[in-house]
């Protein structure tokens, strides 16, 4: 005869207790499966919108650059820096906005305002980041300052370290002959046509090479004289 199970027998029976504790962990798990999938969409979305934010603003700020770009195709420089000058007020943590520092920066020195120039040249310098090329102009662009304001040994301070570290042939040529320049009005004509010849067996820059075989020229008669 069949014996009969007793309620205290159900309750104790093993395999209902570890069924239950395998619903009690199912339920656990699934609960806290919810709420880290319910933290991960919110952590998606966030993304989705920060990216289409920053997206939104890149696309802005290139429209008012190529707009101050056109300023100055037009030759209106001071549309083209007021129109800069709002853009790195709002958006010059963008790609856009770091050219558009060394743009402004440009145009200030090209306006003679040498001291707020060399400001954003060496802003640009510091947003050039890995960005070789923007950061050598920009560091090219401050010595330029210093020359025009006949600090030549700052000049020479910069270019010097710009001449032996920058990767380009084209600009190495440029910075060869502002080098050059500036040694020549320290006096150091010797190693001004050191740099001149360098420069004028560029086989990148022949425009370059050219000037500088006629400034080496212009130089040996100073130093004969």
């Amino acid at each position: 005869m069949t014996e009969r199970l007793t309620r205290h027998d159900l309750k104790e029976d093993p395999l209902m207790k570890h069924t239950g504790e395998v619903v009690d962990f199912a339920q656990h798990h699934v609960r806290m499966m919810m709420i880290a999938a319910g933290v991960l969409l919110v952590t998606v979305l966030a993304v989705v919108l920060i990216r289409g934010a920053h997206s939104r603003e890149e696309d802005k700020a290139a429209g008012m650059l190529a707009e101050a770009r056109a300023d100055m195709g037009k030759g209106n420089p001071d549309a083209a820096a007021a129109r800069l000058k709002d853009m790195l007020e709002f958006h010059g943590g963008t790609i856009s906005g770091k050219e558009a520092i060394l743009m402004y920066a440009d145009i200030m020195y090209n306006k003679g305002q040498y001291d707020e120039a060399s400001t954003y040249y060496a802003q640009a310098i510091k947003a050039g980041g890995n960005n070789p090329v923007l950061r050598d102009v920009a560091r090219r662009g401050l010595a330029a300052t210093y020359e025009q304001k006949g600090d030549h040994a700052h000049a020479v301070e910069i270019l010097e370290k710009l001449y032996a570290e920058t990767n380009s042939a084209t600009l190495k040529a440029q910075i060869g002959l502002d080098l050059a320049r500036n040694y020549v009005a320290m006096e150091r004509v010797q190693d001004a046509l050191r740099i001149y010849d360098e420069v004028g067996n560029n086989p990148v820059n022949t425009q370059a090479a050219q000037e500088a075989k006629l400034r080496a020229a212009e130089a040996k008669l100073l130093k004969t004289g």
